[in-house]
């Protein structure tokens, strides 16, 4: 085989893998936002419902350099309607921001009490970022009513005192839920090669959730992350210098 041939078919087996890769959705600490599409979005099934009224959109994710890691969750959720399901009277029952730094959900930024929007607004603001030992299903929640149409985690069983105290805050529009906690001095954050995350109602009738791997620059400083769409492009560059450089030496030869 020549060596023109050879550099090609290495530089379409690296380019294929660069390919394959367009898409990930690791997150830089200190970098910029990642966004993950929904269930539906991600090929998982619709809401179960109408989509205005239970329909969760996206997940935009960010790590600062600070350690303060910000979730904002944007919705579809009609907050006017009455009497449907998931919602008794005027209200609407948010679930917890469930974390994971290993194989099961051990973090959860709980919402407590405050998870209860009746009569126009949020019962307290209080909520914040708590070890977990397990997690409550949204049947085992609503088997008063039947049960959810869906089963999934969506509340922390908190143990111990809140972590990182003051540093936590949420807030909620009709179109957006934020979750705001510092991670700093948290071992199992600090050391964390992956996290997941993952939100619901109560009532599970659609889900948000990713799981990320977490690049952690040195020394705390964000640092240059290759991009595989950049490289694609200039493997297919060079893809093409060699073709024509082979082109050439062929029209010399002839």
């Amino acid at each position: 085989m020549s060596l023109v041939k050879k550099c090609l078919k290495t530089i379409s087996l690296v380019a294929l893998l660069a390919a394959s890769n367009v898409y990930a959705t690791d997150i830089t600490i200190g970098g910029s936002t990642v966004s993950i599409n929904d269930r539906e979005s991600a090929g998982d099934q619709d809401a179960y419902g109408d989509d205005y009224k239970y329909n969760i959109d996206q997940m935009d994710v960010t790590w600062a350099s600070d350690n303060t890691i910000t979730v904002d969750i944007l919705t579809n959720f009609d907050y006017t309607k009455n009497n449907d399901y998931g919602y008794k009277g005027n209200k609407i029952v948010f679930g917890d921001l469930l974390i994971s730094t290993g194989s099961n959900y051990n973090y959860a930024f709980s919402l407590g009490n405050s998870r209860y929007w009746e009569n126009n607004s949020f019962t307290t603001t209080t909520g914040g970022l708590y070890a977990i030992n397990g997690t409550t299903k949204s049947r085992d929640y609503h088997w008063k009513n039947g049960g959810a149409a869906r089963q999934g985690s969506v509340f922390g069983n908190t143990v111990g005192s809140e972590l990182n105290s003051g540093s936590s805050s949420w807030s909620s529009n009709y179109k957006k839920i934020s979750f705001s906690f510092n991670v700093g001095g948290i071992s199992a954050f600090q050391n964390a090669s992956s996290i997941a995350l993952s939100w619901a109602m109560s009532c599970f009738n659609d889900n948000v959730h990713t799981n990320l791997s977490v690049n952690h620059p040195p020394n705390g400083d964000p640092k240059e992350v290759s991009e595989p769409a950049t490289i694609f492009i200039m493997l297919l560059a060079l893809s093409g210098l060699v073709l024509i450089r082979r082109k050439q030496t062929n029209t010399f030869s002839a």
